[in-house]
């Protein structure tokens, strides 16, 4: 059956949402390696 409003389907699986936020993390973590940003705590 479709998705909920949090892109997550009824019937199993770790949902589109879980997927982005896995994405969103590991591009988060390869900042410092190029250079753009300097302090890796904190709120932003």
């Amino acid at each position: 059956m479709g998705e909920s409003a949090h892109g997550e389907s009824g019937h199993g699986g770790g949902g589109i949402m879980q997927k982005l936020k896995q994405q969103v993390f590991e591009a988060n973590m390869e900042l410092p390696r190029y250079g753009l940003v300097t302090f890796t705590w904190g709120n932003v």
